[in-house]
């Protein structure tokens, strides 16, 4: 049984752990990051992927600063600058302008997998990240000093 000792250890390199992985890695801690999937370098999914999420503008700044906006490919999201909220039943609503509020976007409506590959090339640029992968945790035992993982695979 070979031991890694890490500062941040996180199971699952979904888009929420990944994007903690890499502002954890960005605040100098050592990551490791358990992933029960194996490392892809297709353009795009197989089979396709219609996932996607609408990010809201706070998002957006944020991926900006980890550096993953800019890795994200420019063709697979697009702004949204206006919003209309509405109730079939009633008769109130809502509309949201990024006009109104002076900011070029509300946020943006981007591909999962286009998300995903853009954290990924970011984690794989830093030296304090290492990968468990295809792997998945057994078990964990916490301690008061540290806590223990158990990995199958890798």
């Amino acid at each position: 049984m070979t031991a890694h000792v890490t500062d941040v250890a996180i199971v699952g390199s979904g888009l929420v752990g990944s994007a903690f992985a890499i502002a954890a890695a960005n605040a100098g801690l050592s990551v490791a990051i358990v992933e029960a999937r194996e490392a892809s370098n297709r353009a795009a999914p197989v089979p396709f992927d219609l996932r996607a999420y609408a990010l809201s503008l706070g998002s957006v700044r944020f991926l900006t600063r980890l550096g993953v906006w800019a890795e994200l490919d420019h063709s697979r999201w697009e702004p949204f600058r206006e919003m209309h909220v509405w109730d079939a039943g009633h008769r109130s609503e809502l509309h949201f302008a990024a006009a109104d509020v002076d900011v070029e976007m509300l946020g943006a409506i981007a591909e999962d997998w286009s998300i995903q590959r853009a954290l990924e090339r970011v984690l794989r640029a830093h030296e304090n990240v290492t990968w468990f992968r295809p792997a998945t945790m057994l078990s964990f035992e916490a301690r008061a000093e540290a806590v223990d993982i158990v990995l199958d695979g890798n």
